[in-house]
């Protein structure tokens, strides 16, 4: 058996109720991403929305077979829910933002407006600095019809 010296220890472990709790609300935004109600998906799963929202608040524990059977039926993986545990602060919310991105980039169909918005993102982002500075954005909206209803009287 090797004996590590306290000085070698980690400085600081991640809080379990922390982790517990992040995974929750992973949960919870994949349940809404998906569409379902807690009512709905313990329903599914043969679980009380009650312990939909236990789960989902990081109140009470869940199983890695609990987290797989969710992911399944939330349509993502296990690995997804686990990805962002260990974020702390106001990482996470950038992390969701970048999530539901990717979601709906990978819903675009079209090569074509795909690979416009890697280059709009892309422009955005390297301008970021710099953005007092750059020159307005310009939108042609004149092809545009107005919707049904929304004309002048």
């Amino acid at each position: 058996m090797t004996i590590i010296p306290a000085a070698s220890a980690p400085a600081a472990l991640p809080d379990p109720r922390e982790i517990d709790r992040q995974i929750g609300e992973r949960l919870k935004q994949e349940r809404l991403r998906a569409g379902f109600t807690q009512a709905a998906a313990g329903n599914r799963i043969g679980i009380s929305y009650q312990q939909i929202q236990k789960y989902e608040t990081g109140s009470n524990r869940i199983s890695a077979g609990r987290i797989v059977q969710m992911a399944t039926l939330f349509g993502t993986t296990a690995a997804r829910i686990f990805e962002s545990a260990t974020v702390t602060g106001d990482d996470r919310s950038s992390n969701f933002g970048a999530i539901r991105l990717q979601h709906a980039f990978a819903r675009i169909q079209d090569r074509t407006v795909r690979n416009q918005l890697v280059a709009l993102v892309e422009t955005v982002a390297g301008s970021q600095p710099q953005i007092r500075s750059a020159a307005p954005i310009v939108l042609d909206l004149a092809h545009l019809k107005p919707l049904p209803g929304s004309e002048a009287a």
